[in-house]
Order: structure tokens, then C-alpha cells, then sequence
């Protein structure tokens, strides 16, 4: 991997950045194996300071309005690989679109994002999107028809499990622990376990899409200001 650096972008006036050449080693010093320093970096990183929390202020506003020329125009004879194109013309203009995906009913019934060529159907359309910028990133749903009662009142206690994940999610407690409250408040809504073969549930977030993904095996801790998905 190319890392491109924009200094006066990326680094206040008074930093130092010292320019060595991709064939080379500082003096003196013997390069680590990138595996080696990993764990110190994502600690290092994974709280974000003034500047990396405005660069999430600044998406937030720019991704929603690209979402929104597109999103309210979706229509169910639209195909999956239609609305995803759709997306990716107006987000590229604010930021690189990482992941687009557009999925219909039978794929949220199954919990398995899918793009391809089926229509999006008469009842649901959902899609994720993950635009970076600054490695920010964001993700938004969209539906066809108010949803019948049933879907209603899953959504309510969906979106009840989501307050008890925020909850879970406080400075001192490891991505295990959150993981362990995702389980139990699903049997507290009525949904039962959580199956193992489910796409992952996400992790820290930031300089990378999952940093990293969660796992019961991932012992770290949630810090002030680290962002979560």
C-alpha cells in the first residue's frame, strides 16, 4: 500500500516530518515489521482529538445531503445495483465511497446485504453506505411504506436494543464486555440469541472501517471520544 501525505492538511504548522526514502531506514534504526507496532498504534488512535472529531462534524452534514438528493427518489422497480450507482454519483462528490450496498426484502430477512440486479421491492429498500473522508464514516436505511405492525414493533425494540448497546458502550469497558450486553439485551427484546454466522456487529471505528472488528477475543478498552459502528 501507497500512503500519500498531504502535510498541510494532515499535521499542524510547528510538526516536523522528517522524509525518508521508501527504500531506506531512518539512521540508526532498523525498521519494525508492520504487525509489530499494531497494538500500540490502535491505542494511540483510538482517541480522537479536536481536529479528527471536526473531520466527523464536517462529513455528518455533507454525506446527509448526498444521501438525500438520492434517497427520497428511490422507487421499488429500482434495482439493487441501480440505487447503489445512484449513491455512488452524488457521494463521491463529498467523500470515497467505501461500501455501497442496496438489499430488498428477502435479503433483510436473512440479514445478508446483497447488491446485484433484483428490484428492491414493493415493501423494503435498505441501503448502507459507508463514505470516507478523513476516514469518517457514516451508513443510513431507507424504507418504502410505513411498515405494518409487526415491523413496527420490531423496529421500536430494535431501536431499544441500540439504547442499551450506547449504554454498554462507556470508557473502561472492553469490546467483549459490549459484545456480552449485545446478547443479553437481545433476549431482554425477544429476539434470542444472536446467531454466530450473522454478519459481524461491528466494533471501534475511526482510521479503519472496524478497529478491530468485534470479537469476544478483543480486550480493549472504549476510551473517551473513540467512535463506535
Amino acid at each position: 500500500m501507497v500512503t500519500f501525505i498531504n502535510q498541510a492538511e494532515e499535521f499542524p504548522a510547528d510538526f516536523t516530518l522528517h522524509e525518508v526514502p521508501r527504500h531506506g531506514a531512518p539512521a540508526g534504526v532498523a525498521p519494525a515489521a508492520e504487525t509489530e507496532p499494531a497494538d500500540t498504534l490502535r491505542v494511540a488512535r483510538c482517541w480522537l482529538r479536536p481536529g479528527e472529531l471536526h473531520h466527523y462534524e464536517a462529513l455528518c452534514p455533507d454525506t446527509t445531503e448526498a444521501l438525500t438528493r438520492v434517497l427520497p427518489h428511490v422507487t421499488p422497480r429500482q434495482t439493487e445495483g441501480d440505487i447503489a450507482a445512484s449513491l455512488d454519483g452524488q457521494l463521491a462528490a463529498a467523500a470515497d465511497p467505501l461500501v455501497l450496498l442496496a438489499n430488498g426484502a428477502p435479503a433483510q430477512a436473512s440479514a445478508t446485504p446483497f447488491l446485484g440486479g433484483r428490484p428492491a421491492t414493493t415493501r423494503h429498500g435498505g441501503g448502507v453506505r459507508t463514505p470516507r473522508r478523513h476516514d469518517c464514516q457514516r451508513a443510513r436505511w431507507v424504507r418504502f411504506n410505513g411498515g405494518t405492525l409487526a415491523e413496527l414493533d420490531a423496529k421500536a425494540h430494535i431501536a431499544a436494543i441500540g439504547a442499551d448497546i450506547f449504554d454498554a458502550t462507556v470508557p473502561g469497558e472492553t469490546v467483549a464486555e459490549v459484545l456480552a450486553e449485545i446478547r443479553t439485551t437481545s433476549y431482554r427484546h425477544g429476539f434470542g440469541p444472536v446467531p454466530g454466522r450473522l454478519p459481524h456487529l461491528g466494533g471501534p471505528a475511526g482510521y479503519a472501517g472496524r478497529d478491530p472488528l468485534a470479537t469476544d477475543a478483543v480486550r480493549y478498552s472504549a476510551v473517551v471520544h473513540q467512535p463506535f459502528t
